[in-house]
């Protein structure tokens, strides 16, 4: 049957589907940041030195090349990693959270962050590092309440 897949073709499969699945997630981050263009203008009324030195974009430039390196770290698996069922399932929880990481990291310089040079200190942090303080922020305050 020609139609049948070899095993290397079944194992490299899921593989296969992951690494097209966090492509396509790293360019809808790439369009999703530049359709906050509006609110980073806006951030920048009150980050003069950061507007003047452009450090925002080393911010967005930040977040998009971390989401490519995800896309990177995925390809470089064997293609047997995906078939461990733990395994997969830790690569589809990241994949879940990709997009809302990377849109985060941004959020969190406009919304939560004043003034000039937080964009070097932040362009510096891992998304999923930002994420987690994010939510650890957001827990404090329910439990606050």
């Amino acid at each position: 049957n020609t139609m049948s897949l070899t095993i290397e073709d079944f194992v490299g499969k899921r593989k296969q589907l992951y690494v097209g699945l966090m492509e396509n997630l790293a360019r809808e981050v790439e369009r999703d940041v530049r359709g906050w263009e509006g609110r980073i203008q806006e951030r920048l009324r009150t980050a003069i030195l950061d507007s003047f030195q452009k450090t925002h974009q080393d911010l967005l430039k930040s977040i998009v090349e971390e989401c490519w390196g995800l896309v990177e770290a995925s390809r470089a698996r064997e293609s047997g990693w995906y078939n461990d069922e733990s395994n997969y399932k830790e690569a589809i929880e990241l994949s879940n959270r990709v997009k809302d990481m990377a849109i985060n990291k941004l959020r969190h310089w406009i919304e939560d962050t004043l003034g000039d040079e937080k964009c070097v200190a932040l362009a510096g942090e891992p998304m999923q590092s930002v994420y987690w303080k994010t939510m650890a922020g957001l827990m404090y305050e329910i439990s606050s309440r």
